[in-house]
């Protein structure tokens, strides 16, 4: 039986790994969570506390390299932490992202999946999935991942847009879709999504269940990307 991460290509399509990265780790209310709890008890007693430093220090070290551009290094530095304390979810989690922004979606989807299972009181994990999900295509996984987001913040406005934007992707344009449109009206402000949302409601106000329609705002990277470990802001929500 194949994985539900199979199909994910192994290399971004030409053009998304730049500009939407930057977006992934450089977007208004990015945290890095309290590495505190980050690795499970169970693990925790197969794991050495020599080790778990060590991988410490490699999740500095690689946001250091990130930082200065050297990607490929900040990769290098976490696949380490992660080989040394497999169960540290912070680690799994800028893995994820750092594979996102070298184009290997399929890994990033694998980190960010493990992330989630890690560190299952928070949502950005979730919420990354889900966005490299979408961006492979993989519209019912990422409807399933955005949700998975939203049982742990209900009221994240990026979660519940990017949830109806892809339930409209894979064609449900129906009440429940209409319902999310509605539940981010008065909260939005930035114009382009403002506009989006007025108008996809008002299409299904009076065609709900008419059928799939093009999706007017087809930057799947527009939202503002939540990447645990974006540089000057660390502190956790």
């Amino acid at each position: 039986m194949r994985s539900r991460l199979d199909r994910l290509p192994v290399k971004a399509a030409k053009g998304v790994g730049g500009a939407v990265c930057f977006v992934l780790f450089c977007a208004v209310g990015c945290s890095w969570p309290d590495r505190s709890g980050t690795t499970r008890p169970a693990d925790a007693e197969m794991t050495s506390r020599a080790d778990i430093r060590q991988a410490g220090d490699c999740v500095e070290q690689a946001r250091s390299a990130r930082r200065a551009g050297r990607p490929e290094s900040a990769r290098s530095l976490l696949e380490k932490a992660v080989t040394l304390a497999p169960a540290d979810g912070t680690a799994h989690h800028l893995l994820g992202l750092v594979c996102f922004e070298l184009g290997d979606l399929y890994s990033a989807a694998v980190h960010l999946d493990l992330a989630a299972k890690l560190l299952n009181d928070r949502f950005e994990p979730c919420y990354n999935l889900g966005c490299v999900l979408e961006g492979g295509g993989q519209y019912e996984q990422a409807m399933r991942s955005y949700e998975r987001a939203l049982t742990r913040r209900i009221d994240h406005l990026e979660s519940i847009e990017n949830l109806a934007r892809v339930r409209i992707k894979a064609g449900y344009r129906d009440e429940e879709t209409l319902r999310l449109l509605t539940r981010c009206l008065d909260r939005e402000r930035r114009p382009e999504w403002s506009q989006w949302l007025q108008q996809e409601a008002a299409r299904l106000r009076g065609s709900v269940g008419a059928g799939h329609q093009t999706v007017s705002l087809s930057d799947w990277g527009s939202p503002a990307w939540l990447g645990i470990g974006a540089p000057g802001k660390e502190s956790a929500k």
